[in-house]
C-alpha cells in the first residue's frame, strides 16, 4: 500500500506538472510581407494587420526620413492569457511588450482584449517596432514609450488622424525625477513595478506630447538631446546643452506641464495605409510551437526559471526531444552548469547533421564561453556552429557567434569574413553583424576595415552597451 501510495503521489505530481505546461495545440504561423504572426487565435490574427500598417503610417507623418533596411525578422506573437502570464509577462498589469533581440524582433500581445483594446495594444507595440526601424541609434525608453502611447491613442477619422489624447492610467500618482526617467530602460525597476509603471508612462507621454504636439521648439531641443544621449554625453551636460536649463529646472518644468488640466491635439491629414490580406496559416507542430515560446523566453529574459516547463513539455510531444536537447543546453549555459553542458555536448557525434541541434548546442557553448573564456568550450562551439552553417548558411545568429569565436581564437578568419558579408547583405542594418565583422577584421590586422565596421556598429547600435563597446574600440570620448 505504501508503494502504491508513492506511485499515486508521483503520478499526481506529474499531472500537476503537465497542467502547468502551455497548451500549444492549434498554433499557426501567418507569413505577412514584413513580419510573421504566430497564434492559435485565427479570428484575431486577421485583426493584426490594420493597426500594424496604421502605426507605421502615423510615424511617417510625425517624422521625416525613410525607414532603415531590416536588421532582423519580426514576429507578432498573439498568445493566450495563460501563456502570457506564466511565461512572458514582464510586469504585473502589462498586456504587451516589444522585444528587440539581436536577431529577431518580437511583438508580444496578450489576447485578453476585446477587438478595440486589441487594436490599441497592437498600435502601441507596433509603434515600438516601427520607431526602432525609423531611427538609427539608441531610442531612449522615455521617448519610445511616449511615442507609442501617442500612437496607441490616435483617433483615426475619414481623412485625418488626431493625436494627443492623454491615455487613462490607473494609478499615476507621484513623480519620478527627470534624472531617473531620462536614464531609465525597460529593465528598470520603476518601469516593471506595478506601483510606479503608470508614473513612468505618464511622464514619458508628457515629454513627447510637449515636444511633438505642443511646442515645436521644445521638440527640436528634445531631438538634439536624444542625439547627445546617443553620444553617451553625461546627462546633466546633455540637458543643459540642449534644453538650456539645468536638470532640476527641467524636472520642475515637466512636473508643471504634466499636471495641466488640458492638452492640445494635433490634427494631421491622413490616408489609411493599405493592408495586406491575411494569408492561409501554416500549421505548427506542438514541438515547433514550444520551441518558439522557448526562443522568445530566451531572447526576452522574461520568466527564466520557467524554461524548464518548456523543456519538460517538449519531451511529451512528437519530435520534441531534439528541441528539448538544445534547450537543456541553453539552460545549462545560462545557469553556469558546465558539467551538464559538457555531457550534453559530448552526445553530439560526427554523424549529427540536424542544423537545429548543431546551432543550438553551438550557441549554448558560445554563451557560456563568453563568460568562462575556456578554450575548450570556444573550440567546440566553433566546430558545432561551422557544421550547422555548412547545412544552413543563412542563419545570421550562428554566423555572428561563429565569427566572434573565430576572431577570439584567431582561426578560420577568411571563412568568417565571407559568412558575415553574406549575412550582412540580407540584414544590412543589423549592428551585431557589423560588430562581428569589426572583430574579424581586427583579428586579421586590417585596421582600416575594422574601423569602418566599428563606425557602422556605432551608427546601427540600439543599446548603450554595444555603443559603449564600439566607442571605446574607436577611442571616442563620451559626448564626441
Amino acid at each position: 500500500m505504501k508503494i502504491q501510495g508513492a506511485v499515486l503521489a508521483i503520478a499526481l505530481l506529474a499531472i500537476g506538472a503537465q497542467a502547468r505546461e502551455p497548451d500549444v495545440r492549434g498554433y499557426k504561423a501567418y507569413e505577412m510581407p514584413a513580419y510573421t504572426i504566430v497564434t492559435p487565435d485565427e479570428r484575431n490574427a486577421a485583426r493584426i494587420a490594420w493597426p500594424v500598417a496604421q502605426s507605421e503610417a502615423v510615424l511617417a507623418k510625425l517624422f521625416d526620413g525613410e525607414t532603415t533596411a531590416p536588421g532582423a525578422p519580426t514576429y507578432v506573437f498573439l498568445m493566450p492569457v495563460s501563456v502570457w502570464r506564466r511565461y512572458l509577462q514582464p510586469g504585473v498589469g502589462l498586456n504587451g511588450e516589444f522585444v528587440p533581440a539581436r536577431f529577431a524582433n518580437y511583438l508580444l500581445l496578450c489576447a485578453t482584449q476585446d477587438e478595440s483594446a486589441l487594436k490599441r495594444l497592437t498600435l502601441q507595440q507596433a509603434a515600438h517596432w516601427n520607431l526602432q526601424s525609423r531611427f538609427r541609434g539608441i531610442v531612449p525608453m522615455w521617448f519610445d514609450e511616449g511615442v507609442a502611447l501617442i500612437v496607441a491613442a490616435a483617433d483615426f477619422r475619414n481623412a485625418e488622424v488626431v493625436l494627443g489624447q492623454r491615455p487613462g492610467f490607473r494609478s499615476a500618482r507621484g513623480w519620478i525625477p527627470m534624472s531617473e526617467l531620462l536614464s531609465m530602460d525597460k529593465g528598470s525597476r520603476s518601469y516593471l513595478d506595478l506601483a510606479t509603471t503608470d508614473i513612468v508612462l505618464t511622464e514619458s507621454w508628457a515629454l513627447v506630447h510637449r515636444g511633438l504636439i505642443f511646442d515645436p521648439s521644445f521638440g527640436r531641443q528634445m531631438m538634439a538631446f536624444i542625439a547627445a544621449q546617443n553620444s553617451l554625453a553625461p546627462l546633466d551636460t546633455a540637458v543643459q546643452s540642449n534644453f538650456g536649463v539645468t536638470l532640476d529646472q527641467l524636472d520642475r518644468d515637466m512636473s508643471s506641464y504634466a499636471s495641466r488640466l488640458g492638452f492640445e491635439d494635433l490634427d494631421l491629414k491622413f490616408q489609411s495605409a493599405p493592408v495586406a490580406a491575411l494569408p492561409p496559416g501554416r500549421a505548427m507542430s506542438e514541438a515547433e510551437a514550444l520551441e518558439f515560446i522557448g526562443e522568445v523566453m530566451l531572447a526576452s529574459g522574461f520568466k527564466p526559471l520557467r524554461l524548464s516547463d518548456i523543456a519538460n513539455a517538449l519531451l511529451r510531444v512528437p519530435d520534441g526531444k531534439y528541441a528539448e536537447f538544445t534547450l537543456r543546453m541553453r539552460i545549462a549555459a545560462r545557469d553556469g552548469d558546465d558539467v551538464s553542458l559538457t555531457k550534453l555536448s559530448a552526445a553530439i557525434d560526427q554523424h549529427t547533421i540536424d542544423p537545429a541541434i548543431l546551432r543550438g548546442a553551438g550557441l549554448a557553448l558560445y554563451e557560456r564561453s563568453a563568460e568562462t573564456r575556456r578554450n575548450d568550450q570556444s573550440v567546440r562551439a566553433l566546430e558545432l556552429l561551422d557544421r550547422a552553417l555548412n547545412v544552413q548558411p543563412d542563419d545570421a545568429e550562428a554566423v555572428w557567434a561563429y565569427a566572434t569565436l573565430a576572431a577570439r581564437l584567431n582561426r578560420d578568419l577568411p571563412i568568417a569574413r565571407d559568412r558575415v558579408a553574406a549575412a550582412s547583405t540580407r540584414w544590412p542594418s543589423n549592428p551585431y553583424l557589423a560588430q562581428a565583422e569589426a572583430l574579424v577584421r581586427e583579428a586579421g590586422g586590417d585596421t582600416a576595415a575594422a574601423n569602418d565596421a566599428l563606425n557602422r556598429t556605432l551608427r546601427l547600435s540600439k543599446t548603450v552597451e554595444l555603443s559603449r563597446w564600439a566607442r571605446q574600440r574607436l577611442g571616442l570620448a563620451p559626448g564626441k
